[in-house]
């Protein structure tokens, strides 16, 4: 790493949102930037704590910048990223959405009528019945009536993927300090002066910031009112033995959104695992979001028994709790210019589909970046 402690830009946060805007702005030859993170490495929290799913963009609301950048970003994954030679595994997987009554059969329209909206092929979708969901897998619960199955959706490894564009960006000239946790910004003439709970500190005439669940934290040291306010969400998963893929296939099934909130899932993991969840706790304190209860697990084993009831969850290899940043403004991401200082950008609330949406966000933020320039 360069002793250089002053840049054209410095990113705050190592996540995949993080990574992904320092690689778009060094392919674009903005080379003086540099990525900070409070961890010992990078892709730690949220971003690797989650299915790996590259969601289609059926369901988020349309005309939200979550169904927006959910479909473009999927389409920039498929360009750039999931090629048959790339450095991370990946597979292409089918989603199906389950309905057990009529108000689920409800929600399984308006989604297909939201991906139309957002963008989606309508050939990419299709309303399938009780017989043909169990052709799929007869294991699941058999008084599922109908099901939504979207076939473009994609699984990758998302610890892999962040470190293959961590290493990307520094073979394009990425400058970065891991262990920096920032905790004062202040403005001197015409830079920022960023420093850490352990004084280092650096100079950066803009500033991205891309800190996760503690955006607004950051926000809060160079704006007295934010325009976003951030509540933390914590998911709790199951990860379940190599044996348990014979009741399962390689598919993603979801419980409708509307009951139970986006992600409750049972999924394949590329390395054969299994995994059930997660759950949804609001308001969870920073200092927690990793902690796995049994009080969470319970409802992940509830709803999980409710996909597929011959599934044994009793057969656990591992837990683990993500964490969610979401804007309780707006529920939607909030990826604005600062309105209160010059050359500070916010990227805040990126709950998911941030995995799907990262390379679309990136784009959308360099391009917001050459405006401040002109």
């Amino acid at each position: 790493m360069s002793d250089t402690k002053s840049y054209d830009v410095a990113i705050i946060g190592g996540g995949v949102i993080g990574l992904t805007i320092a690689k778009e702005f060094l392919e674009n030859n903005i080379k003086n930037i540099c990525l900070l993170e409070k961890n010992r490495d990078v892709m730690l929290e949220t971003s690797s704590h989650n299915s790996g799913v590259i969601h289609s963009g059926f369901d988020a609301t349309p005309g939200t910048l979550k169904a927006k950048f959910n479909v473009e970003g999927r389409h920039l994954f498929e360009q750039r990223y999931l090629k048959k030679d790339a450095k991370f595994h990946w597979e292409n997987i089918n989603s199906y959405i389950l309905a057990f009554d009529d108000e689920d059969i409800k929600e399984l329209n308006l989604l297909y009528e939201q991906g139309i909206k957002n963008g989606l092929n309508p050939k990419s979708m299709q309303i399938i019945d009780n017989k043909e969901i169990l052709k799929v897998n007869p294991y699941l619960n058999k008084k599922i009536i109908k099901a939504l199955l979207v076939n473009t959706s994609k699984i990758i490894d998302a610890h892999q993927f962040g470190n293959f564009i961590f290493e990307e960006a520094k073979k394009l000239g990425l400058k970065y300090h891991l262990n920096f946790k920032v905790n004062d910004i202040k403005k001197e003439k015409n830079e920022w002066v960023l420093k850490s709970e352990k004084d280092q500190i650096i100079k950066a005439k803009y500033i991205i910031n891309a800190s996760g669940v503690w955006s607004e934290e950051i926000a809060r040291l160079v704006e007295k009112n934010p325009l976003f306010k951030i509540k933390t969400r914590r998911g709790q998963y199951l990860i379940l033995d190599h044996d348990q893929r014979k009741y399962t296939t390689f598919d993603v099934f979801f419980l409708t959104p509307s009951k139970h909130g986006k992600g409750v899932i049972i999924a394949p993991l590329l390395d054969g695992r299994v995994l059930v969840g997660p759950n949804a706790e609001d308001n969870i304190p920073k200092n927690d979001i990793q902690i796995v209860t049994e009080k969470g697990l319970k409802h992940v084993r509830k709803i999980g028994k409710k996909i597929n009831p011959n599934i044994d969850l009793g057969r656990v290899v591992s837990v683990l709790a993500g964490s969610r940043s979401i804007n309780e403004l707006t529920n939607d991401y909030y990826i604005e210019t600062s309105k209160e200082v010059d050359n500070f950008f916010h990227v805040a609330g990126i709950q998911s589909p941030g995995l799907s949406s990262s390379p679309a966000i990136a784009r959308y933020v360099y391009k917001k970046y050459l405006e401040t320039k002109k």
